[in-house]
């Protein structure tokens, strides 16, 4: 085990000896769960320290919803969840493809160009998901959840919140003038807000699966999705798969709808919200670089 990231986590390492999987199996892990191959038609996700059974039933019971409606791509799909060795698992189906932060290590020019657009109108698409009305705006997932009567009133309370929550010196930064960057919402929609190059599965060409519905879920303005999913591309902390070239295509595809104004606003505010991210050095070291810069 002394070649594993997770040699240390005894409590990991108990479900994964209870389900005969061993460290070839890893696909990944983020800030819920580590996540393995499980045969061939299943992942399990075995959350971190502290991760409870009701928020993977929460998680579950939102995508549900959202997959009422009609949608081009695969959302996550629960075949059962448990609890070993004082760790909470879920066992998943497996979706097709592989991630597009993979994809684009070995893209050809003309491909990349065609996955980008493509994972860009499916970040915008992600609005169009079935969610059932809710009172204001704010977190769909979150323990300490915020709501709100207004986006922008949202938006600075969730960045005061997990500014508190960083270890980097943000007393400078006013989580209300970051707030009223941003447009005020036109009108209430799913928002994923973590949809990184790696939370999006391809064939290759088009884009086969959205993943990772978690505690990042909110209620609020759908535009913020295509744009987050830009800052991310942008980011080599986050995204280093990515080319000069693809974010060339990324802001042309931005101009084309006329989000491009709100790039920078987005960047900043995204920064902040990330900050709280102690536990991830590539994330926090972004976070920290984009905040400082806009002192």
């Amino acid at each position: 085990m002394s070649e594993v990231p997770y040699r240390d986590d005894h409590g990991l390492i108990g479900v994964l000896d209870h389900f005969g999987i061993g460290p070839t199996s890893l696909l990944g892990h983020g800030g819920e769960a580590w996540v393995f191959a499980y045969g061939q038609d299943l992942v399990l996700r075995v959350l971190h320290p502290g991760g409870q059974r009701s928020h993977v039933d929460r998680s579950h019971a939102l995508i549900a919803e959202l997959s009422c409606g009609p949608h081009a791509y695969d959302l996550p799909q629960l075949v059962d969840v448990g609890e070993f060795a004082g760790r909470v698992f879920a066992l998943e189906r497996r979706l097709r493809g592989r991630s597009v932060l993979d994809e684009l290590t070995s893209s050809s020019a003309r491909r990349r160009s065609a996955l980008i657009e493509a994972f860009l109108v499916t970040a915008d698409a992600v609005g169009d998901l079935h969610l059932e009305p809710r009172d204001g705006f704010g977190d769909l997932l979150r323990d300490d959840g915020v709501t709100a009567t207004s986006w922008r009133s949202y938006l600075a309370e969730r960045a005061a919140r997990n500014m508190a929550r960083s270890t980097l010196d943000l007393a400078s930064i006013d989580p209300g003038a970051l707030a009223a960057e941003l447009p005020e919402a036109e009108g209430a929609a799913f928002v994923h807000l973590d949809l990184y190059p790696g939370n999006v599965l391809t064939d290759g060409s088009s884009i086969t699966a959205v993943l990772d519905f978690g505690a990042t879920c909110v209620v609020g303005d759908r535009r913020l999705d295509p744009l987050s999913a830009v800052v991310y591309l942008e980011a080599p902390e986050i995204s280093p798969s990515v080319r000069a070239e693809d974010i060339e295509v990324a802001r042309r595809w931005l101009q084309s709808r006329g989000l491009q104004r709100w790039l920078e606003p987005a960047r900043r505010w995204l920064a902040a919200y990330w900050s709280f991210a102690v536990d991830d050095p590539k994330v926090l070291s972004w976070s920290a670089r984009i905040l400082a810069a806009s002192r």
